[in-house]
């Protein structure tokens, strides 16, 4: 047996012992001035050692039914051992206790109070591991939750990191063929823009103002690009410093932005991108709008943007956000709103 396992097991019987006495202390106050002797003291004690026994019995047997879902045998044998306890105890009593007083009454209403009083004590010694147990459960509940939550947060970060070297590596490549003597100062954006990423990886949420920098370098990548064949506007809340009060989870802006662009190039002709970032009060908007071409090209796509950005949001921001993707008239049409109030996410 591991050594952990031991101790559990002797907290478990320390922690009897203590709820064993204290139980017995606080049930005997009741009647204590009837325990004059030691023969009624030794009754008194053995009278209640039956009644524990029965409710030792009742958690480790019965209630693992409940546990487990079968309630009917739940409740069957939860009967069975209050009927039990009540009738033990009185004959018990009848017989060996109290004979004197027990035969001179009526057999059968004594049985049926020795019943309701076995359910009350029983009750009374339960309640207290009960409460515990679905505390324990809660507790266990809750620290599943968290580690499914901090797995799937692990997950869509490994997943987005790929996402976006792809995507700017395509674009690198068409790059490279087009304009090669701009490659050195792209990869050196490039650079930098991983660096972030490497950077931000590891935290749950960054500075609202680092973010709009980093989408300031990114979008300013996607100029270099194609800038020559298609128009780009883009606005961003200033003074940057104003933002420093706000935090948002790393990277979650970006997938939106980096479609429009993906997916606004494909043709020359009235090529946009228009993407406006604002602020008010606390709530962060997100407006792109952006070129769909008409003959639109077949684009390589991990598949990882979009619905990772949704899973972000409803895992962080449940009910503090709105998104709107909407195709109208060979325009493509993105809106983000966001709380980013400081007391709620600090």
């Amino acid at each position: 047996m591991k050594k952990s396992d031991k101790s559990k097991i002797e907290i478990d019987w320390i922690r009897e012992m203590i709820f064993f006495w204290g139980f017995f202390i606080l049930m005997s106050l009741s009647h204590w001035n009837f325990l004059s002797s030691v023969d009624e003291i030794t009754e008194g004690f053995l009278h209640f050692l039956i009644l524990y026994t029965f409710a030792i019995a009742y958690r480790v047997f019965v209630f693992p039914l409940f546990t487990k879902g079968h309630f009917s045998k739940f409740l069957f044998f939860t009967v069975v051992v209050l009927v039990s306890g009540g009738v033990f105890l009185f004959v018990a009593d009848y017989f060996y206790f109290y004979p004197e007083f027990h035969q001179s009454q009526s057999w059968l209403k004594m049985v049926l109070l020795y019943i309701v009083n076995t359910a009350v004590s029983l009750i009374t010694m339960e309640a207290i591991f009960l409460l515990e147990y679905f505390y324990r459960q809660q507790i266990r509940s809750t620290n599943q939750m968290l580690q499914l939550s901090e797995a799937q947060t692990k997950l869509l970060q490994a997943q987005l990191n790929p996402h976006f070297l792809f995507n700017t590596l395509n674009n690198l490549y068409g790059i490279s063929i087009q304009e090669p003597a701009r490659m050195p100062v792209m990869i050196m954006q490039l650079s930098q823009l991983m660096r972030y990423q490497v950077e931000s990886a590891s935290k749950q949420q960054v500075k609202l103002s680092e973010e709009i920098t980093y989408l300031n370098s990114y979008i300013h990548l996607e100029k270099e690009r194609i800038g020559l064949r298609c128009t780009v506007t883009y606005q961003y809340p200033k003074p940057i410093e104003s933002l420093l009060s706000y935090q948002i989870v790393p990277l979650l802006l970006l997938p939106l932005i980096e479609n429009a662009f993906k997916h606004s190039s494909g043709s020359i002709k009235s090529c946009f991108v228009s993407i406006n970032i604002s602020m008010s009060g606390s709530v962060l908007t997100l407006d792109i709008l952006n070129s769909i071409p008409v003959h639109r090209p077949k684009l390589v796509s991990t598949g990882f943007g979009i619905p990772n950005t949704k899973k972000r949001l409803e895992a962080f921001y449940s009910g503090l956000y709105e998104l709107e993707l909407e195709e109208i008239n060979n325009h493509y049409k993105t809106r983000l709103t966001l709380d980013l109030n400081p007391n709620t996410h600090g």
